[in-house]
């Protein structure tokens, strides 16, 4: 009989390879965001509700008779659910404190307030007479966001008091952090056994016009970002961040700006990989697949987690929104480019128009790469040409 795993949260990126590392796979999803595909390539599926006590019995009792004793998630919707099933098997309070780290942006920023980790001033957000105070006390402009967020969801840019809004209106802990001027970067890391490996920076572009302008608009892996002193100044930041955290095994996705002297502020972690198709960016420019790196890690088997050099240059791309029933012209035309992986097709079937707010309103996009300069290759633009 094979080894088995308990993935909870993740889709087919994470079951097909523990499939084909021979694991019997248990996979625990919520009933909103379970696909046809990995329910098809897992041995068991329990389907439940990741806010109920009952399915986390439920769950920590079927672990138990599978003879598993961790669960893996690389999902941020499920890591909180995924931590008390860990915390339950283990008897520890280990997973939930590194959840709390890892999640929830206001405790991160005041475990590291007296550290040199953190140069971001930041205060709690309970209602609009905090950002009143927030706003003379951090000054403008700064940034508005869920404690509890990801995707760029509800992330607002004040730069006066006249934009000053009304939070207690939108049902959630916020915390308000100053505007920090820089390159933004997301850090794709893993550790094995307390070593921390930056194994790809991959800079971000956003799109600039509001209110689309926190969302990511393209994410690019190059060589330049990948060599020398930011390469070297980088690693040892996350090298002094996990450290901190005292967090040994798995992957992490940093992200951090860095200003035009090399200083590094850093903006959010995560105990997970990164989301947009980061971790097929990363195995397309380096060979490193931190989805198996991720399997081997939890299961406990031996791998390499050596960095491996930028040897193609990697990109993913969003299509731009097109008005409701209108295709975007030239999208065929990319199936011939020899330097596109993956095309994701729009969907121009929505019944009304989808303003970018947040990630998941982004609608297709495509993956390439090359040996070359992967700048010269400008596969949006194109098609707003076309």
């Amino acid at each position: 009989m094979s080894e088995a795993i308990c993935i909870i949260g993740s889709g087919k990126e994470l079951v097909d390879r523990a499939k084909a590392n021979g694991l019997k796979v248990l996979l625990i999803q919520s009933h909103i965001q379970c696909g046809i595909e990995p329910q098809k390539l897992a041995d068991m599926v329990f389907i439940c509700d990741f806010d109920s006590d009952d399915s986390l019995e439920q769950v920590v009792k079927l672990c138990n008779s599978s003879g598993i004793s961790k669960a893996l998630t690389l999902s941020e919707n499920a890591t909180y659910f995924t931590a008390q099933v860990n915390d339950k098997l283990s008897k520890t309070d280990t997973y939930y404190e590194w959840y709390r780290f890892f999640c929830d942006k206001l405790h991160m920023r005041r475990e590291l307030e007296a550290t040199p980790l953190n140069r971001v001033a930041f205060m709690a957000i309970n209602d609009k007479g905090d950002l009143i105070e927030a706003a003379n006390k951090l000054g403008m402009p700064m940034i508005l966001k869920p404690v509890y967020g990801v995707g760029s969801r509800n992330v607002h840019l004040i730069s006066s008091i006249d934009e000053v809004i009304d939070v207690s209106e939108l049902n959630e802990q916020y915390i308000a952090e100053s505007f920090i001027v820089g390159s933004e970067y997301s850090l794709e890391c893993f550790s094995k056994c307390g070593k921390h490996v930056l194994h790809a920076v991959t800079e971000k572009r956003l799109f600039k016009e509001s209110p689309s302008m926190f969302v990511e608009s393209s994410h690019l892996i190059k060589r330049v970002n990948n060599t020398g002193e930011l390469y070297n100044e980088l690693q040892l930041f996350v090298e002094q961040l996990l450290n901190h955290v005292g967090y040994k095994n798995g992957p992490s996705h940093i992200e951090v700006k860095v200003d035009d002297n090399n200083r590094i502020s850093l903006i959010e972690a995560h105990s997970r990989v990164g989301g947009d198709s980061i971790p097929e960016l990363v195995a397309l420019a380096t060979g490193v697949d931190l989805y198996n790196l991720s399997i081997l890690s939890h299961m406990g088997y031996e791998f390499d987690n050596s960095r491996k050099q930028v040897k193609r240059e990697s990109a993913i791309a969003f299509f731009p929104s097109s008005p409701v029933g209108e295709a975007l012209i030239g999208i065929q035309k990319l199936y011939c480019n020899p330097c596109v992986t993956y095309i994701k097709e729009p969907n121009n079937t929505l019944e009304k128009p989808v303003f970018v707010r947040k990630s998941s309103d982004r609608n297709g996009y495509v993956l390439y790469c090359t040996q070359d300069d992967i700048e010269q290759i400008d596969l949006i633009g194109y098609l707003q040409e076309a």
